[in-house]
């Protein structure tokens, strides 16, 4: 029955042979694409992290005339999850037939790009993808391969915030090793976080809170390296709340802003959930923005903004004139317990968007 099978592909593809000076855009030769992997499963050591865990091969696949270009390409990801994880597509090139990853790239992979728990198995799938070029749409050839990875187990190694910039209640916490914050440690040894109130000054980060040295500082070619010794200061020039997260493998470091309250709250007669503060209604906060947005329904009635928390004695965002109905006024006043108690007035009842930002002290309703 394959024989069959296979005598019938060839007898089309000889007919599509056939038909070349008919359609340009035929294949003229060569088998379906495949793709093979080197092995069907791979135990990743650390110490032998430079060296090939894994090698993808693929033939040519069909073959065209001089009208038809082909361009390889490759992505892989987690099995059976249809490539929506998959690492960035791969332009390869039209004469490269294949890919390798050394066992420190592929566990790095699925630590990072998929959050496998270090030491845990995991079943991948490598996609190759032979792109044509033409003056028409031509299908691109398509092959998969699944194989099997352990992931190999980190140790867990702390890393510390230091530095003239960093404050705790107010107050920076200076160069003494010993006043440094431990970072959270979201992937063992690689990527670490922290949220942090910084002012105008210098850090760094240490490898433990009983030395300055060795310590990862401003980077060359990257965000961050490391010294052994004297360390180049990262420089804050601002005082803002920041998420610091650093991945001292790539050296990356991204500083995610937080405005000066993590949670607003609506409350008052006119919100889903009326005066009662302790249901006052979250915003949902835009990262690294100073924006809260609500997107709900709203009843007739008045409403106000709890800073921080949903109580009665904290902070308000207010209107700047009291029983405010234009809601095309963006202007926000912000009131410290005790202050006035103004409130915008919502007339008519209906779905709404409502963006505030505490940084510009600005409000937008928009009815949906």
């Amino acid at each position: 029955m394959k024989n069959k099978i296979l005598s019938t592909a060839a007898l089309l593809f000889v007919l599509a042979g056939c038909n070349t000076e008919e359609n340009p855009y035929a294949p003229v030769g060569g088998d379906p694409i495949a793709i093979q992997s080197s092995v069907q499963e791979v135990v990743l050591e650390q110490s032998r992290d430079n060296e090939t865990a894994v090698t993808f091969t693929w033939n040519k696949g069909f073959e065209y005339n001089d009208n038809v270009k082909v361009t390889y390409c490759f992505k892989i990801d987690v099995a059976d999850n249809n490539f929506e994880t998959a690492t960035e597509l791969e332009v390869l090139g039209d004469d490269v037939f294949e890919k390798t990853y050394t066992v420190e790239q592929l566990n790095d992979l699925c630590l990072e790009q998929w959050n496998i728990t270090p030491g845990e198995p995991v079943r991948l799938e490598a996609k190759v993808i032979a792109r044509h070029t033409a003056d028409k749409f031509i299908m691109p050839q398509v092959a998969t391969v699944a194989f099997d990875v352990k992931t190999y187990e980190l140790t867990s190694s702390p890393l510390y915030i230091i530095g003239d910039a960093i404050t705790v209640d107010g107050r920076p916490i200076g160069w003494n090793p010993s006043n440094a914050l431990r970072m959270t440690e979201e992937v063992l040894s690689r990527i670490y976080s922290i949220k942090c109130d910084f002012t105008p000054g210098e850090y760094l980060f240490l490898r433990s809170n009983t030395s300055l040295d060795p310590a990862y500082g401003k980077g060359n070619d990257k965000a961050i390296e490391l010294y052994e010794q004297n360390a180049v200061r990262l420089v804050m020039e601002r005082e803002q709340s920041y998420t610091v997260r650093v991945n001292v493998k790539k050296g990356t470091l991204d500083l995610i802003y937080h405005p000066q309250y993590d949670n607003i709250y609506m409350v008052g007669d006119a919100t889903p959930n009326g005066w009662t503060i302790e249901d006052a209604t979250p915003l949902v906060w835009t990262e690294n923005t100073g924006e809260f947005v609500y997107e709900g329904p709203l009843k007739t009635g008045e409403l106000k903004f709890a800073a921080g928390e949903a109580s009665w004695d904290v902070p308000f965002y207010m209107s700047v004139t009291a029983g405010q109905e234009d809601l095309t006024v963006t202007s926000v006043m912000f009131v410290p317990p005790g202050g006035p108690d103004n409130k915008w007035k919502i007339t008519e009842a209906g779905n709404y968007r409502i963006t505030l930002d505490i940084d510009k002290l600005k409000i937008k309703f928009e009815k949906l």
